[in-house]
């Protein structure tokens, strides 16, 4: 749905009738689309981090604590020396 109305072929939600915002109710298509992508990735980069968080955690925390102890510094460093 998104993919239309950013191209402008949606039926149901006209180009003309979509506002952003735009100088004089212009719609600047281009920039909406460029906002919309780059959320996208950005929402994608912080699901993938927190995926290699919790993989690290599961992986090298034994005990979790206030603190790492030196087992899971170097499981954590060598997961991170693995790219």
């Amino acid at each position: 749905l998104f993919q239309k109305i950013l191209q402008g072929s949606d039926a149901r939600v006209p180009p003309s009738t979509m506002n952003f915002g735009g100088v004089n109710g212009d719609v600047d298509m281009e920039g909406t689309k460029r906002k919309v992508q780059n959320e996208l990735a950005a929402a994608a980069l912080q699901d993938l981090f927190q995926k290699i968080t919790d993989k690290c955690y599961v992986k090298c925390v034994v005990k979790p604590g206030a603190k790492l102890d030196n087992n899971d510094q170097t499981c954590l460093a060598k997961l991170d020396n693995n790219d």
